[in-house]
């Protein structure tokens, strides 16, 4: 683990700043530094099939990340399954299913505020959602 952390001061918060993120996370999954592209979003792809996409909110106070799971379906059933699943956040590692207009799919999504945890509790938030990613895509048979 990196010993010097990257901070600025925010409204009487220490916020992780957004490159310090992405340069510790680069270091932890050697995959040397990582770096927002010209959009602003750093996309990761993990066992070749899992795209989780990461971007700063404009002020840069929090994170999104967020992935696609799977095309969009009227299957009653499927969206009964995703609608549990959502509730409270309890399947969902505290991330939320939403539709994406633009690409007819659904996402699962998470918001990281970069000014209530450090490396390794941000990490462990990412980790967790990437696990629930694969489970859901493999739940929705995508």
């Amino acid at each position: 683990m990196l010993e010097k952390r990257t901070t600025l001061l925010y409204s009487n918060f220490l916020v992780m700043e957004v490159g310090a993120f992405l340069r510790e996370l680069g270091e932890y999954i050697k995959l040397g530094e990582l770096k927002l592209d010209d959009k602003g979003v750093c996309s990761l792809v993990f066992d070749e099939t899992l795209v989780v996409h990461i971007e700063p909110s404009p002020d840069r106070l929090f994170l999104h990340v967020y992935a696609p799971i799977n095309s969009f379906s009227k299957n009653t059933d499927k969206m009964q399954t995703l609608l549990e699943a959502n509730l409270f956040g309890n399947q969902t590692a505290g991330a939320a299913f939403g539709y994406h207009a633009p690409t007819d799919s659904i996402f699962l999504t998470l918001r990281l505020w970069l000014d209530r945890s450090d490396f390794y509790g941000l990490r462990t938030q990412l980790e967790a959602f990437v696990d629930r990613v694969e489970f859901w895509k493999g739940q929705l048979g995508s």
